[in-house]
């Protein structure tokens, strides 16, 4: 740091058992005008990169996951799943009070690695890994504010934004390719849908719930998906 930033004259490494930082002591002619700290302590801790993987601006210390858990869980501005593969096995050899040259030591439990990027879960582990992001992600949103969602809901979200192999929204886009008019306009933008449908001619065979319910019909489904007939015939006595 010293060398390659010329203002830093030195540095010292706190740890206070709470929070570790660094003093970094700067020197500056007494003719210097007035200047921001900000930018030159961005400008020297830039040009003192020591490891760094693209795709993820900073790194911060998360709260434990559990009321006894000793691990360390690390949240990151930014999401490069293929490059934290890359760096979970550092060489022994790169720190000082190591002297196993050769070997390598996993700093990174790359089973337990989370990211509410969808996209990037998909890509790199499959469509059912995004899926179950998918469920966790929006339990946790509901889970903040301590409401209760049954998991089946949930994961039926989840098939209908994934079962195509990708991932769509769950919303009037995302419906938007769905060959039901009907089960389009009962979610939302109705005259937008309604509009389409009879410009393009489309019809509906009325085999989606929402369909159904929208003509007044039962849905094809549980009590719904067969008839009970009764015999009004009266026997008369013989």
């Amino acid at each position: 740091m010293i060398n390659d930033y010329p203002h830093v004259v030195g540095y010292n490494f706190v740890d206070t058992g709470e929070e570790t930082f660094a003093e970094i002591e700067m020197q500056f002619p007494a003719t210097t005008p007035k200047f921001l700290m900000l930018n030159l302590a961005e400008e020297a801790v830039r040009a003192t990169v020591i490891r760094e993987i693209t795709g993820i601006a900073s790194a911060f210390v998360n709260k434990p996951r559990f009321e006894n858990d000793t691990a360390l869980v690390l949240g990151t501005a930014g999401c490069n799943i293929r490059g934290i593969w890359e760096a979970s096995l550092v060489p022994l050899d790169e720190f000082a009070t190591i002297d196993a040259p050769g070997q390598s030591q996993e700093w990174v439990d790359i089973n337990h690695l989370s990211t509410n990027d969808i996209a990037a879960v998909l890509r790199n582990y499959g469509v059912e890994a995004a899926r179950m992001a998918i469920v966790q992600e929006v339990s946790s949103v509901f889970g903040a504010y301590e409401i209760g969602v049954d998991k089946r809901h949930l994961s039926l979200v989840a098939d209908y934004m994934t079962f195509e192999g990708g991932f769509k929204p769950f919303n009037r886009v995302g419906l938007s390719s769905s060959p039901s008019p009907f089960g389009k306009m009962s979610f939302e933008s109705t005259c937008t849908f309604l509009c389409e449908a009879a410009v393009n001619g489309d019809f509906d065979d009325l085999r989606s719930p929402s369909a159904r319910i929208v003509m007044g019909q039962p849905v094809r489904s549980g009590t719904g998906s067969f008839d009970v007939l009764m015999d009004l015939s009266v026997s008369t006595a013989a």
